[in-house]
């Protein structure tokens, strides 16, 4: 990953997802020490499909391709991420490996949680 990294000494509030209101403080701590907040260009991957899924990618601003891959040339895409949007969330109920690949459509800033903090 090529992505212009910078921890973040906590999620703001405009930052947050809904699910992350109901967290109180305790676990709000934990996710803010479990997770980097990168910021990927146009074109860069975030994740691969099959690659080892240690963390749970929320996208805070931008735009993201969601895709399989087919093992040709041609990819399928299944959908464009938005701000608000979680990806590779089946790695926190026990999937090891991320089912699709992600790449970023413009310049976007994805908070990255540790599968495990979730």
């Amino acid at each position: 990953m090529t992505g212009k990294s910078g921890r973040m000494e906590e999620l703001q509030n405009e930052d947050l997802a809904p699910c992350f209101y109901q967290l109180n403080e305790k676990e709000l701590n934990l996710i803010n020490k479990k997770k980097t907040q990168i910021i990927y260009e146009r074109g860069e991957s975030l994740c691969k499909q099959g690659a080892f899924a240690h963390h749970v990618l929320y996208v805070i601003e931008g735009l993201v391709k969601v895709y399989m891959q087919t093992g040709g040339k041609r990819n399928i895409n299944l959908s464009i991420a938005k701000q608000g949007d979680f990806l590779g969330f089946s790695s926190v109920f026990g999937n090891e490996f991320y089912t699709c690949s992600a790449s970023s459509l413009r310049e976007s800033r994805v908070c990255m949680i540790d599968k495990h903090a979730l």
